[in-house]
């Protein structure tokens, strides 16, 4: 069975990467969750690998982690209150999920991964307790 945190590219252990999300959570006024914080200081998210990987949750529609942190903060901001309100953080892109795969930011969401279905009710819907599991989701595509 494939490890699939191999690829993700990893980021050299120093007190410069830790600067870095600690500049960027002031820049954007968002505290990265902990389990994330910890992903992201560990590997470079745009830099994953996607092919022939899919998710086992077909429905999730994993389609890839196409920006860095500092692009998905971007597109936090960016987008105003389409994430803001909901405190969700987009991590990752969808095939299916126009408004893609997030991380939630405050209260029981946190480090908790979701997809967005912007277009039912109930917009956000629980993939993964973390993104640790939901990366572990992944697999190889048959």
């Amino acid at each position: 069975m494939e490890n699939i945190f191999g690829r993700f590219e990893v980021r050299p252990i120093t007190n410069e990467v830790r600067s870095n999300i600690d500049l960027l959570q002031d820049e954007y006024d968002v505290i990265i969750p902990p389990l994330l914080r910890v992903f992201v200081e560990t590997f470079k998210i745009d830099s994953f690998n996607r092919r022939g990987i899919c998710h086992y949750n077909e429905e999730v529609g994993f389609h890839n982690f196409d920006n860095s942190i500092e692009r998905n903060l971007e597109v936090y901001k960016e987008q105003g209150n389409y994430y803001q309100d909901k405190k969700m953080l987009p991590i990752a892109t969808s095939g299916i999920h126009s408004g893609g795969i997030c991380v939630g930011l405050v209260g029981d969401e946190v480090d908790k991964v979701f997809i967005d279905n912007e277009s039912y009710d109930s917009r956000f819907e629980k993939v993964a307790e973390n993104i640790f599991e939901f990366v572990q989701g992944l697999r190889r595509d048959s």
